[in-house]
């Protein structure tokens, strides 16, 4: 069976559209690939590169860009999970910790 010519004129211009769009998004993502970002490159090297510490961690005094193990707040984190794989529930620990005014 022998498909119409219209029909088969429409799929050439659909498919060629569809390329044309997939190889326009894939040009896309090459150049914004190659654009400097500094921050990514920094994180990719191992280096800390936001404002402010996760908790349990804070910044070396000598060089800004590195963590140090905070450890008055690194042993609420472990407290935190411990309390969690005995079953408590984020709601009652945060409780707890009010009650016994813990910095969190």
């Amino acid at each position: 069976m022998e498909l119409p010519q219209a029909f088969k004129e429409r799929m050439k211009q659909q498919l060629g559209a569809a390329y044309a769009d997939f190889l326009a998004t894939y040009e896309k993502e090459r150049v914004c690939g190659l654009r400097y970002n500094p921050l990514k490159i920094k994180k990719e090297n191992g280096i800390y590169a936001n404002g402010s510490c996760t908790f349990g961690y804070r910044k070396d005094q000598k060089d800004r860009h590195k963590l140090l193990i905070d450890e008055e707040e690194a042993d609420i984190v472990r407290r935190i999970f411990q309390m969690t794989l005995d079953g408590m529930s984020s709601h009652r620990i945060a409780q707890i910790f009010n009650a016994e005014g813990v910095k969190t």
